[in-house]
């Protein structure tokens, strides 16, 4: 790897950290009235490509957790209530789960192989069903 890819991963790693905080500082703010993902867009400078993924790492740091309970959107869409659960440091790395492992290394033993491989893993589809392949790259 070069040093560019490095220096450009720590920046992520870094920014993801302060995304992080900036949600839960928000959400904890909101106290029990919690917040919707849009909310937290409209609030912070957090952008809606970010924040679903920022609040999935903190469901699984236990930073947050599901109220049950909906609010509507500023487009009219119902959106789940989040709560922030006082005491968690953020900043830590998101624990990874053994799926979310064993996804990464099949991402990088899929990236590897040629088409022969490829046609020979998938079978004997005519077509590729969306959600086979592509569900490995979603994340």
């Amino acid at each position: 790897m070069n040093q560019n890819s490095i220096n450009a991963y720590d920046v992520a790693k870094k920014s993801g950290a302060v995304s992080r905080k900036t949600y839960y500082d928000y959400a904890l703010s909101q106290g029990a009235t919690g917040v919707t993902d849009d909310e937290v867009m409209r609030d912070t400078d957090i952008d809606h490509h970010a924040v679903g993924r920022i609040r999935k790492n903190l469901l699984a740091m236990g930073a947050v957790r599901d109220t049950g309970g909906t609010r509507l959107t500023r487009k009219g869409c119902k959106a789940t209530v989040w709560v922030a659960i006082p005491g968690v440091d953020v900043t830590q790395p998101v624990p990874k789960s053994e799926r979310d492992e064993l996804l990464k290394m099949a991402r990088r033993k899929i990236a590897g192989m040629t088409d022969a491989d490829l046609r020979a893993f998938v079978g004997e589809l005519d077509t590729v069903q969306d959600g086979d392949l592509f569900d490995l790259f979603a994340n």
